[in-house]
């Protein structure tokens, strides 16, 4: 009995089965065998599903140590935008701080390594970032003798056909505006250049000490000073309110800031002693108070005199501060060019 129980048992299972897979196929539409290929189906996916969460994991880590492609164009714009800053700063400076220069060169190779590593697409694809790239670019032009060509090669690239249909009418419009503006800066720029060249060639003053920066190092001044108290307003009202011994003060500390700049720099006042004196400051700044003497001209000729016994170096420049017409012709033949007293007054008032 026993075994006959285990094979009835056997044959019912077998039964229920065949029964299943009937009703199986039946209903749920599965043939032989599709069974087992589900389950592999279920089983690959798991594992795909698996891989995916991994592959995300890494590209997660790779994102945190590399950053996003729209991070990185974040930092380059900030950093264009930087640089144009920069740029505007050195074009605009009278006097330049000596690391201006090599923080541009250092913002200009990170942004160029920055965009090695984003190695965007072609620019079509990205049309909307066009305008703004080409407003940077016209803006981050440097206004000097290159300038005009710069311009010209942007000019050209608008007028291009691709670029027209790349861009609105509008955007189009608003960035050849810009580009225009930019090129009657510079025009003006080098016309006022041109303009204080041929004065210099002609009547031998310098109007515009700003334009001569590159040569202040090895200029050695000679300041009329008391025709530079006498004839600048200020410096006149302030003579008048409390007396010439402020103003000269003034003028001195003013000079003081910008010794450092010129070779020398003579300051040579009237006197009240017997005997000329002379003061050396720091910054190659020297006071001299001529003597007192019968003569009204006591300072012209201790300037006049200061500059014939004093021997002109290799490449030195020698200008004279002063609105005297007669001094200037006497030292026509001493100096280089003469500084009309509100020209170095202004220079020495820039901060």
């Amino acid at each position: 009995w026993q075994k006959l129980y285990q094979q009835l048992e056997a044959n019912a299972e077998e039964v229920s089965k065949q029964e299943i897979a009937a009703f199986e196929q039946r209903v749920l539409g599965l043939q032989p065998g599709q069974e087992a290929e589900l389950e592999d189906i279920r089983n690959h996916n798991a594992a795909l599903q698996e891989r995916i969460a991994k592959v995300l994991q890494l590209q997660a880590a790779n994102n945190r140590r590399f950053g996003l492609r729209q991070a990185l164009r974040q930092e380059i714009s900030e950093l264009e935008a930087q640089l144009q800053s920069i740029q505007q700063a050195i074009d605009e400076s009278v006097v330049i701080y000596e690391d201006l220069p090599e923080l541009q060169i250092e913002v200009e190779a990170r942004i160029t390594q920055l965009k090695e590593q984003l190695n965007e697409q072609d620019l079509s694809q990205f049309p909307e970032d066009i305008p703004n790239r080409m407003k940077l670019m016209i803006k981050t032009v440097r206004l000097d003798e290159n300038a005009a060509k710069a311009f010209s090669e942007i000019r050209q690239f608008l007028e291009h056909d691709s670029i027209r249909r790349i861009l609105y009418p509008e955007e189009l419009q608003a960035t050849q505006k810009l580009l225009e503006e930019q090129r009657k800066k510079h025009n003006h720029i080098i016309s006022s250049r041109n303009a204080n060249t041929a004065s210099q060639t002609h009547t031998g003053e310098i109007w515009f000490l700003t334009q001569h920066i590159q040569n202040l190092h090895r200029t050695s001044l000679y300041v009329d000073g008391c025709n530079l108290l006498l004839c600048d307003p200020q410096w006149k009202e302030l003579t008048e309110k409390k007396g010439q011994a402020t103003a000269r003060a003034d003028l001195i500390e003013k000079c003081k800031s910008k010794a450092a700049l010129f070779k020398n720099i003579h300051l040579i006042f009237d006197g009240i002693e017997s005997q000329d004196s002379i003061e050396k400051l720091e910054s190659g700044l020297t006071l001299h108070f001529a003597a007192r003497k019968a003569s009204d001209q006591n300072a012209d000729n201790y300037l006049v005199q200061l500059m014939k016994e004093t021997p002109k170096q290799s490449q030195e420049l020698r200008w004279v501060v002063t609105k005297d017409s007669g001094l200037r012709t006497r030292v026509a033949h001493l100096c280089d060019a003469i500084v009309p007293n509100q020209s170095f007054a202004k220079f020495l008032r820039i901060s």
